[in-house]
């Protein structure tokens, strides 16, 4: 996922969900986060928050650092040793944290200054009970709004174990807190 702050800034976050092809097809979801950063105008201070959701500590292609999982309030790991087409970074989409149907839905939350952010979410579908078309389609909330609708990551990426990235042009952080789910 890429995080911009779109007053003034410069950020990354990727993210890759994975959700059971049986269970709802809403918010059932997992991050594969990669970045959030931001530059303000009246500063020079920057966030960036690196995490590998479902994954351990990373160092990516270009020396990045990436935590490892932070930030969720439930779920399970898993994880494939399956090349990922679109990117050289394969650690960070072959781990993932997923949820089951049960109550309460994942999310990631992470603590940012107030402001407005575009947001990129990468994905890869890995997980084969969903290498179909509409097998898996899910929601993304962020900020508790509707932000993505029906994203089916097979359809949309050219099939299975391939990158995709979808964009969310503006997101309002006003309470210091970028929620996910």
């Amino acid at each position: 996922m890429h995080v911009t702050e779109t007053t003034q800034s410069v950020s990354l976050l990727h993210t890759g969900l994975r959700v059971p092809a049986s269970v709802s097809r809403r918010f059932f979801i997992v991050f594969l986060l990669y970045a959030i950063s931001a530059v303000f105008a009246a500063s020079v201070w920057a966030v960036d928050i690196r995490v590998n959701a479902g994954g351990s500590q990373y160092t990516d292609g270009v020396g990045k650092v990436w935590a490892a999982d932070t930030g969720f309030n439930t779920g399970r790991l898993s994880s494939t040793t399956t090349n990922i087409l679109g990117t050289t970074d394969d650690p960070l989409y072959q781990f993932q944290r997923y949820d089951k149907p049960a109550v309460p839905e994942l999310s990631y939350s992470f603590a940012v200054p107030n402001g407005d952010y575009a947001i990129n979410l990468h994905f890869a579908e890995n997980y084969s009970g969903a290498f179909g078309a509409g097998l898996r389609v899910f929601d993304v909330l962020v900020e508790g709004t509707p932000a993505l609708n029906s994203v089916d990551i097979f359809s949309e990426s050219g099939g299975a174990n391939s990158a995709l990235i979808r964009t969310i042009p503006t997101v309002t952080v006003s309470d210091g807190q970028l929620d996910i789910q």
